[in-house]
């Protein structure tokens, strides 16, 4: 009987070490990217290629290559994204969500949502947070 007591113990602890050893979770919101992806390149999107101003200040650049969509931060790594909806796209990587909207008068606005460490001080900690730009054409 002691021995299965020490037994369970035992592995009490070693389990609760593995758990502390492992890499720590990311905490806070997460973009989602859907089940059913619509890969390819979405019948709006040609229109939306090119450079854009964020409120936040980044520029944010639409390309596409073959019937691959991306989007670039800056002058930052690319990211695929993918539609979500008409006008709507999100980032594989859960990165970036985005809202485009051509107006009648051409002009191009949206909305755009990108996951960001939540303390620039402490980039290391694994919490992020979603920061909100809107988006105009350059």
């Amino acid at each position: 009987m002691s021995r299965i007591l020490l037994g369970m113990i035992v592995g009490a602890i070693s389990l609760a070490a593995a758990a502390q050893e492992s890499a720590p979770m990311a905490e806070g919101p997460v973009i989602s990217v859907p089940a059913a992806l619509h890969r390819g390149l979405s019948a709006d999107f040609d229109t939306y290629i090119g450079a854009y101003n964020l409120s936040n200040g980044q520029t944010l650049t639409l390309t596409m290559h073959w019937t691959r969509m991306y989007a670039t931060l800056d002058s930052g790594k690319k990211m695929e994204i993918v539609s979500t909806g008409k006008n709507s796209y999100v980032a594989l990587n859960r990165q970036l969500r985005m809202n485009l909207d051509r107006r009648d008068d051409g002009e191009v606005k949206g909305e755009l949502w990108l996951v960001v460490p939540a303390n620039v001080a402490d980039v290391n900690d694994g919490r992020t947070a979603l920061m909100h730009a809107l988006l105009a054409q350059q």
